[in-house]
């Protein structure tokens, strides 16, 4: 038989087979592909460097599992440039009781990444989720006490923390910016009319793909500071910031999927010509 005969007649679970092998093998060992950068990835990048050094940043993970694949790469690079820049975070969620346990888990990776000896408390704190929607993102913005019921994810007083106990209300005078991470509603837009227009703060959201061409517009007209797209968005963050992850992994791994694809492509079309060549093949 010869090789064009046993590639038309090979079976299809051998390529699923091979491509689930390079995904998990890109995912577990990463190259670190070059990524470059985007427009969009480096205004998120000058937005978060003109924020105040050791001021807080609120970051309001409005997702679950599912699109964390796409969005917990992000708020771990957010975190990262964060503290790299010597801000804070307090993170809290208004719409999603899991966003802020994923996210808790994103920062404290991001920690250990930038060094220094970063600590629960001092330099951040997860208030976890209040349920409400718009009345629990205005509550938080009128009086962060009531709008956090006093205490943290885990019922500690918020009071007992070094970075949270003077603050008394989500606006500008306590916070430097929002950061939202969006998978719909609610998402960017509910922080934005509900806490940062009233709050008087700087709002910039990371999003999954799917919800990129509804938001940008706002970017555009200047209500959004910055946006950063999807996993890819991540990926140029880590890429940026020496610190590769998810983000990255997951673009190798679509990549060198991609490849495999196109070259089982080539070599169908290469087989079934060959075949017909040689008098095998039929017609379509």
């Amino acid at each position: 038989m010869s090789f064009p005969e046993r590639l038309h007649k090979l079976d299809f679970r051998w390529i699923w087979a091979v491509t689930l092998a390079i995904v998990l093998v890109s995912v577990l060992f990463p190259v670190a592909l070059p990524m470059g950068m985007s427009g969009s990835t480096r205004q998120v990048i000058a937005w978060i460097d003109s924020l105040p050094k050791g001021s807080v940043l609120f970051i309001a993970p409005e997702y679950g599992p599912g699109p964390d694949v796409e969005l917990n790469p992000q708020v771990r690079a957010i975190a990262i440039l964060a503290f790299r820049h010597g801000l804070k975070l307090v993170i809290g969620s208004s719409g999603n009781i899991l966003g802020p346990q994923e996210a808790e888990t994103m920062v404290a990776e991001a920690a250990k990444q930038v060094g220094g000896g970063l600590k629960y408390g001092v330099n951040w704190v997860n208030i976890g989720y209040k349920p409400g929607n718009q009345e629990a993102e205005n509550e938080l913005e009128r009086n962060f006490t009531a709008g956090s019921q006093g205490v943290d994810l885990y019922g500690k007083p918020l009071a007992g923390y070094p970075l949270t106990r003077g603050i008394r209300r989500l606006d500008s005078q306590y916070f430097s910016g929002i950061w939202a991470e969006d998978t719909g509603t609610p998402g960017c837009i509910d922080w934005y009319a509900n806490a940062a227009v009233p709050g008087k703060l700087p709002l910039a959201c990371g999003a999954i793909t799917m919800e990129i061409p509804s938001l940008q517009t706002y970017v555009s007209a200047g209500q959004y500071k910055a946006l950063l797209h999807g996993a890819a968005g991540a990926a140029q963050l880590e890429e940026y910031e020496r610190a590769p992850g998810l983000g990255l992994a997951t673009q190798e791994a679509a990549a060198f999927a991609a490849v495999f694809i196109i070259l089982l492509v080539v070599a169908g079309n290469v087989a079934y010509f060959g075949m017909r060549r040689a008098g095998g093949g039929k017609s379509a």
